[in-house]
């Protein structure tokens, strides 16, 4: 069959379609390894899609589960993760590129809390509840700072528990003002996979901490199984609620070298980094922790 021959127009003007080449490897953020293609979705898919997906056949959410359907239209705008064939980090670098400005007006704007229900203070709540449970004992004399404190939920939840010193950091929002203390705890929830840059995050988090202050994150860790099944697939990769970097054990202990600490892991989503010899505390609150060594 011949192909009919290009108008004129068709053939002056570009393909605005075009497949456009991205680079094939990039450095990997944690440990300067190559890191390979793992995957590409659109920077619309978020976490409005996981809940629609999950409602529409009556599941619950696991660790790996895959998303099941799109309930916002596509933004026609790639995003490409990729995976340290070293440490297990993968990410993408298609935003490290973009200012404060563009992060708040696409990502972290009025329609945040649509992808995120969580973040509107119900969660805070529930980590409000455990820390009494865990602290309580301490909590009018340890000093708790939440770093990416979104809209202040969890300081107001603290002290209404009777914790009397709790500071709130965000690098996202608009007032940065740096705490002027250090912190018995470090409190991230559900913020270092917001992170482009991990080294600069981590480097903040050190400098909050006390000298036996203990930094405790939580993010679900992105394994060897999610990555078989693609990383795309996974509910928690998420470009639109601003999730860019997911983190293996392995990488996860490298940054925890990175500081001068070491790494316990807590079940899948909890993560404590500590100085040597490790707090007496941690082994009385979280029985099952396991540490990590880094690779």
């Amino acid at each position: 069959m011949t192909r009919p021959p290009s108008s004129s127009r068709a053939a002056i003007l570009p393909n605005a379609y075009a497949p456009a080449p991205v680079p094939r490897e990039a450095p990997c953020k944690v440990c300067g390894n190559v890191a390979g293609i793992a995957g590409v979705t659109d920077l619309s898919r978020s976490g409005a899609d996981i809940q629609h997906g999950l409602a529409l056949h009556n599941l619950e959410l696991t660790h790996d589960q895959i998303v099941l359907d799109k309930l916002d239209p596509c933004w026609g705008e790639a995003v490409y993760y990729y995976s340290c064939s070293v440490c297990g980090f993968t990410f993408t670098p298609c935003l490290d590129h973009w200012s404060d400005e563009e992060f708040a007006r696409r990502i972290y704007n009025e329609d945040y809390l649509r992808h995120d229900p969580g973040f509107g203070g119900v969660r805070q709540e529930g980590w409000a509840d455990s820390f009494l449970e865990w602290f309580g004992p301490c909590r009018q004399s340890w000093t708790i700072v939440d770093y990416g404190s979104g809209l202040g939920h969890l300081e107001r939840a603290l002290k209404a528990r009777g914790f009397a010193q709790v500071w709130s950091y965000d690098p996202f929002g608009r007032d940065r003002t740096w705490p002027p203390v250090r912190g018995d705890i470090v409190f991230l929830n559900e913020v270092i996979e917001h992170s482009v840059d991990p080294s600069g995050s981590f480097a903040q988090l050190a400098a909050l901490r006390k000298a036996d202050g203990v930094i405790m994150l939580t993010t679900e860790l992105c394994d060897a199984a999610i990555l078989a099944r693609g990383v795309v697939n996974w509910w928690y990769c998420a470009p639109r609620s601003g999730h860019v970097s997911f983190y293996s054990e392995a990488a996860l202990a490298i940054c925890a070298s990175a500081m001068g600490l070491s790494y316990t892991r807590v079940g899948r989503g909890l993560h404590l980094f500590h100085a040597e010899p490790r707090p007496v505390w941690i082994e009385t609150v979280f029985p099952h922790q396991r540490p990590i060594a880094c690779p």
